[in-house]
């Protein structure tokens, strides 16, 4: 498990260690009290093994509680964000079910029952709760409002790279006030954010909350998190980004932006300016988007935000929930000189390692390596910024992986400053083990894809596969071949063809060895939607309309207990 404590050591990302110990469900990152007991295992010469089940609760051999990825994603993006570097404490298995919460100081999940699976165990539902955690301790403080449900969804959406928040804890479709989840998309989880994947398929507006929502903060939450998943999926699609470029867009935009917000719109607004408050949701979006740098907050410097690279469709994802402004003019300036290109991905495995090489593009100043872990539509995190420099090719080394276990790459250019993106490079999969053969850089770099006019083919293509240079350029037309069995090689720097010259014919030279594999073997994969391995083992929400039973515990953890529909005295649910 990743930075799980083993003895008096830390476990690595991998969940490798290299000391004798026992380990325990718990880490710098995550303490996991489990109701049904605490788990511990003495390491062996195999390492720790905690088994597999196919049971849930305290069947399933008290894993449930697991480090939350999001932590990791988040401190990219704010790497001073003090509650970050705190240890998280998780209460599993709580003797309840069909809820899990948040309470100002930990995450907690009740166990299966009454229609509904252990919380702790769904991946959207943990990153959900810890979302709460995460809006609670921004920048602006305390949950926002008027509804802290949204951005915890959002969190969760972008983390499991579904609109479908918290699938499979339920064992219905979900239903937003009368407007269920289309059957045909089986969304099982608490909330559906995408609007498109309702029956009504129309946005869930400013105006339609206050007619639907009451009291209910889940269901306001909509009115905004619909907003940020259509600038994802439809918005930034629509001037031209591709959904892996938009993903990764919508994610850095999401922290920088909602760190800031304490109102995301204001509930009594006119349509469609229910965000122009200074600290709305909109205008936060914008500041995170300004790329020239010069703002320091909404309120403070908001005239002053000029150089926005895609404010148009921040305006038109926000202005369809009613939540936009019209305080300042919409333009898209664009980021300048930004790459246009998307950087051409290889990668090989090693033992606990995996090395990239991939092509440098023209304009990017530099690039963030991302990886994920459990499937390439998951939330990704930065290995590192490699600076853009001379030659054609850049290379790291992630270390510390767990052998056997799928990783998903991709490369981020980027231009000038940090929201200008460039394409991104297709997803690569690669499993380390050590088994694999170490990387061999090839011999002559593969220059930068330059949209240039393609030479004339060869009249007839050589079979052999082609190398990693770019050959010198064939001649549209040859001199008659020299019968079998001496065949007229290719020459190096044949001359140019002169009809009216009969050409002279050219002396047998050995052609130039082409190599027969490309130098990075065959550990290259093309990324597919398998899932390994669940990062979030705990997780959790409940449905707007079935009253839970909430419970924490203060030091000793002695139970008190209320029964409630929305939980947000303290926190949010």
């Amino acid at each position: 498990m990743s930075y799980m404590w083993v003895g008096s050591a830390d476990a690595d990302v991998g969940g490798n260690f290299d000391v004798a110990g026992t380990a325990r469900l718990r880490g710098k990152h995550v303490d996991v009290d489990d109701r049904c007991g605490d788990a511990s295992l003495s390491s062996s010469a195999d390492g720790i093994n905690w088994g597999t089940s196919g049971g849930t609760d305290c069947a399933i051999g008290r894993v449930n509680g697991q480090e939350v990825g999001g932590r990791d994603i988040a401190r990219q993006h704010l790497p001073d964000e003090g509650w970050l570097k705190r240890q998280l404490r998780a209460n599993v298995n709580i003797n309840d079910n069909c809820n899990a919460y948040w309470n100002g100081n930990s995450i907690n999940f009740y166990t299966s029952g009454g229609g509904c699976a252990n919380l702790g165990e769904i991946s959207g539902v943990v990153a959900h709760e810890w979302g709460h955690g995460m809006d609670a301790n921004g920048a602006a403080g305390g949950i926002s409002r008027p509804s802290g449900e949204g951005i915890a969804d959002l969190y969760a959406a972008l983390y499991d790279g579904t609109s479908c928040i918290g699938r499979g804890g339920l064992s219905s479709i979900c239903n937003l006030k009368g407007d269920r989840c289309k059957f045909s998309l089986g969304c099982d989880g608490v909330r559906d954010i995408d609007y498109m994947n309702h029956n009504s398929e129309r946005p869930h507006t400013m105006s339609w909350a206050r007619s639907k929502c009451g009291d209910s903060v889940h269901c306001k939450g909509h009115v905004y998190s619909e907003a940020v998943w259509s600038l994802y999926k439809r918005e930034l699609p629509a001037i031209g980004y591709d959904d892996l470029t938009a993903l990764e867009l919508t994610t850095y935009l999401l922290y920088k932006a909602a760190d800031n917000v304490a109102v995301w719109y204001t509930e009594n607004g006119s349509a469609p300016n229910g965000g122009c408050g200074g600290n709305s949701g909109y205008k936060a979006f914008l500041v995170a988007d300004d790329n020239d740098g010069n703002h320091l907050t909404c309120s403070s410097l908001w005239p002053y935000l000029n150089l926005n690279t895609d404010m148009k469709a921040i305006y038109n994802a926000f202005a369809k929930q009613e939540i936009a402004c019209n305080d300042i003019e919409r333009q898209d300036t664009g980021c300048a000189d930004s790459p246009e290109l998307a950087p051409s991905v290889n990668a090989a495995s090693g033992d606990k390692r995996v090395t990239l090489t991939w092509t440098e593009v023209n304009n990017a100043r530099s690039y963030d390596v991302m990886r994920a872990e459990g499937g390439c539509e998951k939330g990704k995190v930065k290995v590192a910024n490699v600076q853009s420099g001379t030659g054609t090719l850049r290379l790291l080394t992630d270390t510390g992986l767990k052998n056997g276990f799928e990783y998903c790459y991709l490369i981020v250019p980027k231009g000038a400053s940090a929201s200008c993106y460039g394409k991104v490079s297709t997803k690569i999969q690669v499993t380390p083990g050590v088994s694999q053969l170490p990387v061999t850089p090839p011999p002559t770099p593969v220059p930068t894809p330059r949209p240039t006019s393609r030479p004339t083919p060869r009249p007839t293509p050589i079979p052999t596969p082609r190398p990693t240079f770019r050959p010198t350029p064939v001649p549209t037309s040859l001199p008659t071949p020299i019968p079998t069995p001496r065949p007229t090689p290719i020459p190096t720097n044949p001359p140019t063809p002169n009809p009216s010259v009969q050409p002279t014919p050219i002396p047998t030279v050995p052609p130039t060895p082409i190599p027969t594999s490309p130098p990075f073997g065959s550990s290259t994969t093309v990324c597919n939607t398998a899932a390994a391995e669940k990062i979030f083992r705990l997780d959790l929400d409940y449905d707007d309309d079935v009253a839970s039973q909430i419970s924490w515990k203060v030091n000793q953890f002695d139970i008190t207990s209320e029964t409630f529909v929305d939980y947000e005295a303290s926190g949010a649910s």
